[in-house]
């Protein structure tokens, strides 16, 4: 005889619209990101000028994700899972950027 498994269910939920949206860019934005890596690995790190320009909007893409995330937080009677890996994402991501960035100073 199975038993029955008593969960936990939240009538009415749904995810976090921010959260989807968020969580989108932040896909979008990483495979940018890794794109950007291979053409820059291709280019024998010849890739100053397009990579660069390409690296700073990809980077003001995910700060934007991560807006959407926090406005995410903030909706009513929603899963917040969504929210939240959009915000881990595109903060791990504008961290990788800021660091390069800074690196990028430093050797210059």
């Amino acid at each position: 005889m199975k038993e029955k498994k008593n969960r936990l269910r939240f009538a009415g939920r749904q995810h976090a619209r921010g959260g989807i949206i968020s969580t989108v860019i932040a896909g979008i934005a990483w495979v940018i990101f890794l794109a950007l890596c291979v053409y820059s690995s291709s280019t024998g790190g010849n890739a100053a000028g397009v990579a660069g320009i390409l690296g700073i909007a990809d980077a003001v893409f995910a700060i934007v994700g991560m807006g959407i995330a926090f406005k995410g937080f903030h909706e009513r009677d929603v899963y917040y899972v969504l929210p939240a890996v959009g915000m881990v994402l595109n903060g791990i991501l504008f961290v990788i950027y800021f660091s390069l960035y800074f690196m990028g100073v430093a050797i210059a």
